[in-house]
């Protein structure tokens, strides 16, 4: 964000920097290759990082993940995605940066359950079918949480794609979305808005973001479709022109929500013109009166 920043990298988690940058405005710095868990990225000034995962060798299967700040680790995360109707897999990868081992307690439609995530380690956690999850340490200690969407071990490349879940800090109860597209062409539609809320409720969708639908909600807002969902509900929204950018999804009761876009492995066929992509919708700003 600004210039002379100063970059330093530890990619192999062995406690020391091997790569120092200092970087302009605009300007990015690549680490190619050989990031090992507990990988450390430290700078002078604000930056924006990511990670992203391939299959070595392979002509597709890849991922995308932003990395927060560590000071905005949370003890608990919501996921809105859970594994496709056609038992296509997403898993959740929870990691301890700790020097004890942490008990993370997992709430989903289909159960609860707690799983124990080592000390500098992660937990590999399958999500169920037509759920989203909370996944919420027992002492509140800080973790981390991405997803991976069509990682079924034996046709990983077909529906790749994953997300960064959002620590329950910083969410509210608008998402909105910035970029959505249903497939390459817009010819198709496979490449939903998934959401999922903390309580009961109910959640508009303005399809456009335009506050121009049909109906009116409690508060005077337009909307083009409102859906009851149960809490940690998994719902796949699809705008009918097959392209969800500017999509706003909301709550009026107050209850917080959290969404990603990405492609579902239900709806979108193998290849062109589907997107074997997706990312974390943020949630929107706020004000507080």
């Amino acid at each position: 964000a600004e210039n002379g920043t100063m970059v330093s990298i530890d990619k192999d988690a062995n406690g020391s920097y091997e790569t120092v940058v200092t970087l302009n405005r605009g300007e990015s710095y690549r680490v190619n290759g050989g990031v090992l868990k507990g990988a450390r990225v430290s700078s002078s000034k604000r930056i924006q990082a990511h990670l992203i995962t391939g299959d070595i060798g392979a002509n597709y299967e890849s991922r995308w993940f932003t990395l927060y700040p560590v000071e905005q680790w949370s003890g608990t995360y919501y996921s809105p995605v859970g594994t496709a109707g056609d038992g296509d897999q997403a898993y959740v990868f929870l990691y301890n940066p700790g020097a004890a081992a942490i008990t993370v307690n997992v709430a989903t439609r289909v159960g609860n359950s707690s799983v124990s995530v080592p000390a500098n380690g992660s937990y590999q956690y399958l999500m169920p079918q037509g759920s989203g999850a909370r996944f919420q340490s027992a002492g509140g200690e800080p973790f981390f949480a991405l997803e991976t969407v069509g990682a079924n071990p034996s046709a990983n490349n077909v529906h790749d794609w994953g997300f960064t879940l959002v620590p329950e800090g910083n969410l509210t109860t608008i998402g909105m979305v910035g970029w959505g597209p249903g497939s390459s062409d817009l010819s198709q539609n496979g490449s939903p808005v998934w959401v999922t809320v903390v309580h009961d409720t109910t959640v508009y969708v303005d399809f456009n973001g335009d506050r121009a639908g049909p109906y009116t909600d409690p508060k005077g807002n337009a909307y083009d479709v409102a859906y009851n969902l149960a809490a940690l509900e998994s719902k796949t929204i699809y705008d009918p022109d097959k392209d969800q950018t500017g999509m706003r999804v909301y709550t009026v009761d107050g209850t917080l929500l959290t969404a990603a876009w990405g492609q579902d492995p239900v709806t979108a066929a193998p290849g062109n013109p589907f997107l074997d992509l997706g990312t974390t919708v943020l949630p929107f700003p706020e004000a507080i009166m």
